[in-house]
């Protein structure tokens, strides 16, 4: 597993989510889902310990898009964005940090 580049992409995850772009905090959300993602692709959770393949899941959960519609073609990550509590955002925020912060200590 890769560790410098799962580190660099939840870092990246981390950043966007710090930082909201001018078009909006749904904008920022799925930006840092895409980046997730492309970190997922690549990860091998067997080199995971059980809090970080928790965060793994977590996230993924909170990615997930299953049973949303998206009748005016938007992207089904913008409405999942959108319906996000407060509490998933900052689950969303504490599950990416922790996992940057995992990711970095070991490359």
């Amino acid at each position: 597993m890769d560790y410098g580049y799962l580190s660099q992409k939840l870092s990246a995850a981390r950043d966007v989510l710090m930082l909201p772009t001018s078009s909006g905090e749904a904008d920022s959300i799925v930006e840092a889902f895409k980046i997730l993602r492309a970190a997922f692709h690549r990860m091998d959770e067997s080199g995971l310990d059980g809090d970080a393949r928790k965060r793994v899941r977590k996230l993924e959960e909170l990615m997930n898009t299953a049973g949303l519609v998206d009748p005016d073609s938007v992207g089904l990550w913008t409405i999942k964005a959108q319906l996000l509590g407060t509490e998933e955002k900052l689950e969303l925020s504490r599950c990416v940090e922790a996992l940057a912060h995992w990711f970095r200590e070991r490359q």
